[in-house]
């Protein structure tokens, strides 16, 4: 991930920043397990220590239609091909108009392509501001989040605490934290399992319901600002802590 978020790196510039954080560096936060072992593997370090993210409770209670005759499907984030852009844009051309509606917020190398888009599913929302975020998401039935490689995926965590129904990558670090079937749909990053998810929730409102009550329960239980808050306070003291889940993800 830190390659493909700044390219590869020069091996001198590499042995500084490792050199760096050895000696003087006592921790580095890593906001995910995910990347912790990134940050591990590029660097060969082990000082750093996972402290999820907390993000402050917004809920307004704001529903949508669930039975509505097209599902508006929301995706947020930068645009580029490590996101799963492609993905997103297999999938919405395999689903009808008629049943889904996608919205594409966010700024990156496939705009133009977006915005060149002829009319069909897919609606181009451009880079939102912070305060539009919100509402975005609350006006969708689903938020889906289809990356290749991410550390934890914020926007995941804000429709959590919206309650609304997340499809996401099996790759990214969110993924570690949840269940599938009970908080979100976790599926490989392909458009035959992100169409298959879509279409099995367009068929059973219920189970789209109850993965967005789901997920509202995840974030309160683990991305809250009060649990980070008391982890931020245990990392200051030396304190050890508690994983919240069990490791599954390795690197070779």
């Amino acid at each position: 991930m830190i390659e493909f978020d700044h390219g590869r790196i020069h091996w001198l510039r590499k042995l500084r920043r490792r050199l760096y954080y050895r000696c003087l560096v006592d921790r580095v936060v890593a906001v995910s397990e995910l990347s912790a072992c990134d940050y591990r593997h590029f660097y060969g370090l082990d000082n750093c220590r996972v402290l999820l993210n907390g993000i402050a409770d917004h809920f307004r209670g704001v529903d949508v239609e669930w039975d509505a005759p097209a599902l508006k499907v929301g995706f947020l984030g930068r645009l580029e091909g490590v996101k799963g852009i492609e993905v997103l844009l297999e999938t919405a051309g395999r689903l009808p108009a008629d049943r889904f509606r996608f919205r594409v917020a966010g700024d990156g190398s496939y705009r133009e392509r977006l915005e060149a888009l002829p009319a069909g599913n897919v609606e181009y929302l451009g880079q939102l501001s912070y305060e539009s975020v919100m509402a975005c998401i609350e006006a969708c039935h689903i938020i889906v989040i289809p990356s290749f490689e991410d550390n934890l995926v914020t926007v995941g965590i804000e429709a959590m605490m919206l309650e609304r129904c997340v499809v996401i990558s099996r790759r990214t670090g969110l993924a570690e934290y949840l269940e599938d079937g009970v908080d979100a749909l976790l599926r490989e990053p392909e458009a035959d399992a992100f169409f298959e998810a879509l279409e099995g929730l367009y068929a059973d409102r219920e189970r789209m319901r109850s993965l967005s009550v789901g997920g509202r329960a995840t974030f309160l239980r683990r991305f809250s600002m009060e649990r980070h808050l008391r982890e931020v306070e245990a990392m200051i003291l030396g304190q050890p802590y508690q994983r919240i889940s069990k490791p599954r993800i390795t690197r070779t």
